[in-house]
C-alpha cells in the first residue's frame, strides 16, 4: 500500500540534517582546543628542562603554527581550566566608573563689563576689568 502523501520539506529538512550531523565538520579542531589536549605532554617536556621555544619549534614542524607570546597564553590558559581556576575574559571583568575629583581651584570669571558713570558724558561708555590672575 502506497502513501498518497508526499514528502513535506520539513521532512526533507530534517531528513538532511540528520544526513549532515552523520559527516565530519569541514572546520578543524582550534589551536587552543589541540593545546589543552597535549598538555600534558607539553608539562612533561618544561619539567624536563625543554624552552617554550624547542617545543613551539616542534609544534611547528608538525602543523601547528603559532607565535611564541600566543603559545605562551594558550598553555597558561589550559593549566587554569585544568586546575579550576575561573579564567578573566574582557566580557566577564567589572568595569570600575572613574571617579574624578573636583578641582581645588575654582576657576575665575571672565572679565565682565561694566557702564560708566552717566555724569561723565552723554554717551555710554563701557570699561573693561582685568583679572590679573585669570591666564590667558
Amino acid at each position: 500500500m502506497k502513501s498518497s502523501r508526499t514528502d513535506s520539506p520539513v521532512d526533507k529538512l530534517r531528513a538532511a540534517l540528520r544526513e549532515m550531523a552523520s559527516e565530519q565538520p569541514l572546520r578543524s579542531q582550534s589551536i587552543f582546543q589541540k593545546i589543552k589536549e597535549i598538555l600534558p605532554e607539553i608539562r612533561d617536556l618544561t619539567n624536563k628542562r625543554f624552552t617554550d621555544v624547542e617545543i613551539l619549534q616542534r609544534l611547528s614542524a608538525n602543523g601547528i603554527g603559532m607565535s611564541l607570546g600566543t603559545f605562551r597564553q594558550y598553555v597558561n590558559r589550559a593549566m587554569r581550566e585544568q586546575s579550576g581556576t575561573p579564567t578573566k575574559t574582557k566580557r566577564q571583568r567589572k568595569i570600575e566608573p572613574v571617579v574624578r575629583a573636583e578641582p581645588s581651584v575654582t576657576p575665575t570669571p571672565p572679565a565682565e563689563a561694566s557702564p560708566a558713570p552717566d555724569n561723565a558724558n552723554k554717551e555710554s561708555k563701557v570699561v573693561l576689568t582685568h583679572n590679573p590672575n585669570r591666564k590667558l
